[in-house]
């Protein structure tokens, strides 16, 4: 490390973490910081459509941000961020300052020589491949925890990340060789392979072995393509991208059938405003109901819903003249 940065950072040769125990407060590398400083990558990846202005903010990014400095030279400043911010918490974010406001302060800042300088390399290193970030057509860039191997402090990470990372970058690169294939057959000749020409790159040795199994792999892969290209399998091919879309189709149906419904038990029963009265009122009312109607000769017929035992002149089975009260049973009984 010291070796490979020494020239253009000075300072790596006696840069030391004088922390002998790390606190909230240390100004060391901590895990806020670099939640902090992919925070601010991502802000950088969705600003910057230009190369070069990507490359300038990294470097402000490590050697001035990071220690809250943020207008410095002859006045070069951060820029991706605004110098004054809001100070009493209720002005709005796009529109201008309503109060005085307050000086513009870096959340986790880096006191600590050792890690600043280790932040300040990782930015220049993500500035110096700033051409391979930014797409020179499209203009942005993007930061997949895996497909993003430019990403901000990746040598931080843990370990399984890493290798993800790696494995993901390395499988996606053999996916696009093995792709043109058939290209290279055509133009490099049937003795060509992609993996040949990598251990060649490499300077690993490419055992006889090894050159016979893949150029056998060659020829099969060329056999199975010119059979393939048969009206038959074209037809085959066809019929089973229709029937792959028809079931991705009756999938959906299936789990919108299948979706989840949330209850709390069973719902409980609309009560009428009826039952809601007391029993033993509601049942002297009728006493009284009937006896006033017996006493002028009229039959009483109480509406709404009848007993159970079929009688209109109560309603529940409570009542003194039903016979399924239990205490009219067992009287009779």
């Amino acid at each position: 490390m010291k070796t490979t940065h020494k020239d253009r950072f000075p300072a790596i040769a006696n840069a030391k973490c004088k922390c002998e125990r790390h606190s909230a407060r240390c100004g060391c590398l901590r895990d806020s910081f670099i939640t902090t400083a992919r925070v601010n990558h991502f802000c950088c990846l969705q600003q910057c459509n230009d190369s070069k202005e990507y490359a300038r903010r990294m470097r402000a990014l490590g050697r001035y941000h990071s220690q809250d400095i943020h207008e410095w030279g002859d006045g070069e400043v951060c820029g991706f961020h605004p110098n004054v911010v809001c100070s009493c918490g209720n002005c709005e974010e796009d529109e201008e300052l309503k109060c005085d406001g307050k000086p513009y302060k870096t959340k986790n800042i880096l006191t600590c020589q050792h890690h600043q300088l280790a932040y300040e390399i990782e930015c220049e290193r993500r500035a110096g491949d700033a051409e391979h970030v930014i797409h020179p057509t499209m203009g942005r860039g993007h930061s997949n925890l895996c497909e993003a191997h430019f990403s901000v402090l990746p040598d931080f990470r843990a370990k399984d990340q890493n290798i993800s990372r790696l494995h993901y970058m390395t499988s996606t690169n053999c996916g696009l060789c093995q792709g043109n294939m058939s290209w290279c057959y055509d133009v490099r000749g049937p003795s060509y392979h992609w993996v040949i020409e990598l251990y060649e790159q490499l300077n690993l040795p490419v055992v006889p072995a090894v050159v016979e199994a893949l150029q056998k792999e060659v020829a099969e892969r060329m056999k199975e393509v010119e059979r393939g290209k048969t009206d038959h399998k074209k037809k085959v091919r066809i019929q089973m991208k229709v029937a792959r879309a028809e079931e991705q189709e009756e999938r959906k149906k299936w789990v919108k059938r299948q979706a989840v419904q949330h209850t709390y038990g069973q719902e409980e029963e609309v009560v009428d405003e009826e039952e809601a009265v007391d029993p033993a009122l509601s049942e002297a009312a009728e006493e009284a109901i009937r006896e006033a109607q017996e006493s002028n000769g009229d039959t009483l017929h109480i509406s709404g819903r009848s007993c159970q035992c079929g009688s209109k002149r109560h309603k529940r089975t409570t009542h003194s003249s039903c016979p399924l009260n239990p205490k009219n049973k067992q009287g009779n009984s």
